[in-house]
């Protein structure tokens, strides 16, 4: 009985009512999620936590939710959590790249001096 929800049919409980409200759900969890890590999280924490988060959606798209879930949750976890900040992050690793190179020019001159 179980596996009848879990039937591609979008005119099954699951593809009409349950999967458009979680995604749906999981679009606002995600934004929200995303913007408050930005705020608290460096770029290379943040992007663990993406990381994290999209195995975590594979894992349970596999054991509580019908697998043809998972493409679309998966998109949802891309599109909140990388696309809709890649400016940001993409800043942060060029602020830290250009540092990083700043430093060693400063180390290797300072070395170079003494």
């Amino acid at each position: 009985m179980l596996q009848q929800l879990f039937t591609e049919n979008k005119d099954t409980v699951y593809g009409q009512d349950f999967e458009p409200l979680f995604m749906g759900e999981s679009s606002k969890f995600y934004e929200r999620e995303s913007n408050e890590m930005l705020v608290v999280s460096d770029a290379g924490s943040y992007l663990i936590h993406v990381e994290k988060r999209l195995q975590e959606e594979y894992e349970r798209s596999q054991h509580y939710l019908s697998p043809s879930t998972e493409p679309k949750i998966r998109r949802i976890v891309e599109k909140e959590l990388i696309e809709a900040h890649m400016k940001s992050v993409a800043e942060v690793f060029i602020k830290f790249g250009k540092t990083n190179i700043e430093d060693g020019i400063r180390s290797e001159v300072y070395v170079n001096e003494r």
